[in-house]
């Protein structure tokens, strides 16, 4: 299970949005330095533990399946969409990454919302200490169906 905030990402920068170099002005190119991409970074990492387990790329991987969790749902506001369009108009790059490199079979991106609801640490949501953490939360699967049973996460990428 790979987990990825997807709402504290920002917009990809590109043409259309990122002003061209010669526009940028001299005092601006300071402030900040280079940042690798998020869509470099998610790659990377896969890769690095890929190597790690001894896992080549060069035929679509069947072992270790990979269950791309996108936390906080609910801030995504995605209602009616599916978690792999989410993660593909988000991660572009990453996405096309994983679905190259994985089997179909062995590939799996869902939503998460364990909370239902932001919490914030100064205001005690009475609603949510009456009921118990366990009343809340539920996962997006890939085809987009609601589920209540965040443990049908585990089932699914063990393959039960």
């Amino acid at each position: 299970m790979f987990f990825i905030r997807l709402n504290d990402i920002p917009e990809t920068e590109d043409i259309v949005n990122r002003p061209l170099p010669e526009k940028v002005s001299v005092k601006d190119k300071g402030k900040s330095p280079f940042k690798l991409s998020d869509n470099a970074f998610y790659i990377e990492l896969l890769q690095m533990l890929l190597y790690a387990k001894k896992v080549s790329n060069k035929q679509n991987i069947v072992i270790p399946r990979l269950m791309i969790v996108l936390s906080c749902w609910d801030l995504l506001n995605a209602e009616g969409i599916i978690p792999s369009e989410i993660l593909k108009s988000k991660l572009p790059m990453f996405y096309k990454f994983i679905t190259n490199s994985w089997d179909k079979n062995n590939l799996y991106i869902v939503g998460l919302s364990s909370t239902e609801k932001t919490l914030d640490s100064k205001i005690p949501d009475n609603d949510y200490l009456d009921k118990n953490p366990e009343s809340f939360g539920y996962a997006i699967f890939p085809d987009g169906t609601k589920e209540k049973d965040l443990t049908m996460l585990i089932s699914k990428i063990i393959g039960q």
